[in-house]
């Protein structure tokens, strides 16, 4: 609501959004995983989000199908750079 309603609607914000560190925002408060965390921001209106290099969890989030749905739901031209980011992840697995 803050982001969509009151920074873009009320104050006419037209600037990229960025998350806070979603590799540690709600990880101790509810136990969400980084996939639940980057839904819930890319829902609220985030554009850019932060993520810590923790490589498990990168690699679980991006396999998330509630991810990409997400992704395709609020941020329809960022599905293929997230495709990108998940191929170039596993290439980095390797």
């Amino acid at each position: 609501k803050w982001i969509k309603e009151i920074l873009r609607g009320e104050l006419g914000f037209k600037g990229l959004t960025v998350s806070s560190d979603l590799g540690l925002i709600g990880k101790t408060e509810d136990k969400t995983t980084l996939a639940e965390r980057c839904v819930r921001a890319l829902e609220a209106g985030c554009e850019a989000l932060v993520v810590r290099n923790d490589k498990a969890e990168l690699d679980a989030a991006l396999s998330d199908p509630r991810l990409a749905e997400a992704v395709e739901r609020c941020a329809p031209d960022a599905g293929d750079k997230l495709a990108a980011l998940a191929a170039r992840q596993q290439r980095w697995a390797s």
